[in-house]
């Protein structure tokens, strides 16, 4: 039985890896994804789709899309020159120059640029006219994260609060004459401001995950983001949620190569990589046992004296000296006798 325990044992790991893999899907669907994408498409806690299946609400006459398209090569610029919103949704907002003075040039035709992101670079700060406005470049915690809108514009001031993580930035310092501070962070500081440029208007937000699914559709959260919403005019003709600079800055930090996840890319590699795997453990088990040389089966002594005996009775009798025969018979019986007897 022992020697077959290592195959026992390599047989109910393979079952196990199995099991594993099969009900991984069901697994994560039990468990709370805490993975921050901030994309549309995404479902999960910190995704953005609530937000984004929620606009047709706002702008019932406007065309809706999505694109990861850089500001330089918007399409339909030229054709339709205002009346169009654009959700920008980023990590780190981190513009070129010329992306700068595209999106400044298309504010003052009369569009709306929305940027919802928790840190931009100074460059943009200062293109925007806020370099005078100092800013945590991030800040992510386990905390609960706390908005409010201030008023005006808004009626009253209420906090919207929901037990999730904290991704937000904010201004330290008070806004210039060219910005209006909408909202704040749960200490006061200012974290949505508003610009004016020619017939457009340009919106910061520093949280973004005042907009995730999560926050949302906590309690009557929902309130916060129809307020937010009700900044924008609902005749605009078209709404973009764009995520070029989401993508952009995940490509980044990605660029670093890494093996094995290079190999995981593939299905096939991978699950050869994963039979390998299985394979040198099942052979690990099955070595593990101490091998050492066969013992033999030791036989008990045997008596051999009735042999003897019948061995010389068969050789006597064969040879027909019964006289010699009769004589050693007889001084065996007398040695039995002194041995025993002593006589």
């Amino acid at each position: 039985m022992k020697k077959y325990l290592p195959y026992i044992v390599g047989a109910l790991a393979l079952i196990l890896l199995v099991l594993v893999i099969m009900l991984a899907p069901i697994r994560l669907l039990k468990t709370f994804d805490e993975r921050v994408t901030l994309r549309q498409k995404d479902k999960i806690p910190y995704g953005t789709n609530a937000a984004y299946q929620l606009l047709p609400q706002f702008f019932p006459q406007a065309e809706i899309i999505t694109h990861n398209l850089a500001p330089t090569t918007w399409a339909g610029d030229s054709v339709l020159p205002s009346g169009q919103a654009v959700f920008l949704v980023a990590r780190y907002f981190d513009p070129t120059n010329e992306e700068l003075r595209f999106i400044h040039r298309f504010v003052n035709k009369g569009n709306h640029v929305f940027i919802i992101t928790n840190s931009f670079a100074y460059d943009a700060a200062e293109h925007f006219g806020l370099s005078s406005m100092e800013y945590l470049m991030a800040r992510f915690a386990e905390d609960s994260l706390q908005v409010s809108l201030r008023q005006p514009p808004f009626e009253a001031r209420k906090k919207y609060i929901y037990p999730g993580k904290k991704f937000d930035g904010f201004f330290t310092e008070s806004a210039p004459a060219r910005a209006f501070i909408l909202g704040s962070d749960e200490d006061g500081h200012p974290n949505f401001v508003q610009l004016q440029s020619g017939k457009g208007k340009l919106y910061i937000h520093l949280a973004p995950l005042a907009f995730s699914n999560y926050f949302i559709l906590h309690k009557q959260n929902i309130s916060y983001f129809d307020r937010v919403m009700s900044l924008l005019p609902a005749d605009v003709s078209k709404v973009t949620w764009n995520e070029y600079y989401l993508l952009q800055r995940k490509k980044t930090s990605d660029s670093e190569p890494n093996i094995l996840k290079v190999f995981w890319q593939y299905p096939s590699f991978k699950w050869a990589l994963l039979a390998a795997i299985v394979t040198l453990i099942l052979y690990t088990l099955s070595e593990m046992r101490r091998r050492q040389r066969l013992i033999p089966v030791i036989k008990p002594p045997v008596n051999d004296s009735l042999d003897f005996v019948r061995t010389l009775g068969r050789l006597y009798y064969d040879k027909g000296d019964h006289h010699n025969l009769a004589k050693k018979m007889a001084t065996y019986f007398l040695d039995e006798v002194r041995n025993r007897y002593h006589i």
